[in-house]
């Protein structure tokens, strides 16, 4: 009768580690590249938000002011738009050139030529205190607010002239333009900008004094 041969059991070809159980699959390391890139896209995403948030905030009310409503003070969200008071003053401006754009004018040269003939009644609308400190040698002065009422001393008949010493204008074209509505035809005005400085910068004669 023959002996069975003892049963061998072979054991692991290497030690088992103790810190892992037998069969459970060993945890994977964090990769250090990886982290490192998550982070990086977080903060760029975080500059990219705060950025739109700042550009946001700079392109609104570039057409107007913001300011709190009488008896919204405890409330700031509650505004009102108010417009630019430049915006109003260029709006202004268009809109009364436009009114006396049908005024005819002259240059200094071209109102010397009527002044040296003779033939030439020239009014300074300027207040007084300004007509009194230098003006045109012989203009009469009637100053804008006062021309509605001493328009009988302005001849329908022959060359009138009218200016002032305004950046466009303005009194001179302002006081045309109603004798013009009022029926006067031979009505025109000493071209600007700043007529009376233009006219003596051309040599051409002012009284009192010249400057």
């Amino acid at each position: 009768m023959s002996k069975k041969k003892p049963t061998s059991f072979r054991g692991p070809s290497r030690p088992i580690d103790p810190r892992r159980a037998p069969g459970l699959p060993s945890a994977k390391r964090r990769d250090p590249f990886g982290m490192i890139m998550i982070g990086a896209s977080a903060v760029f995403v975080l500059v990219v938000v705060v950025l739109l948030a700042l550009r946001g905030n700079g392109a609104t009310n570039t057409t107007g002011v913001n300011t709190t409503s009488a008896g919204n003070e405890s409330n700031p969200s509650l505004t009102t738009v108010t417009q630019d008071p430049g915006a109003q003053a260029t709006a202004a401006e268009v809109d009364f050139l436009t009114k006396v754009a049908d005024v005819p004018r002259l240059s200094a040269q071209e109102t010397k030529a009527l002044y040296d003939s003779g033939n030439l009644k020239i009014i300074d609308v300027r207040v007084a205190t300004e007509y009194s400190k230098d003006h045109i040698k012989g203009a009469v002065n009637i100053p804008q607010a006062d021309a509605g009422k001493r328009v009988a001393e302005i001849p329908k008949t022959g060359n009138v002239l009218v200016y002032c010493d305004c950046p466009n204008d303005e009194e001179s074209a302002a006081t045309a333009k109603s004798l013009m509505n009022a029926g006067y035809s031979n009505v025109k005005v000493l071209r600007g900008p700043y007529a009376l400085a233009l006219w003596k910068q051309a040599g051409y004669p002012t009284e009192p004094t010249t400057r």
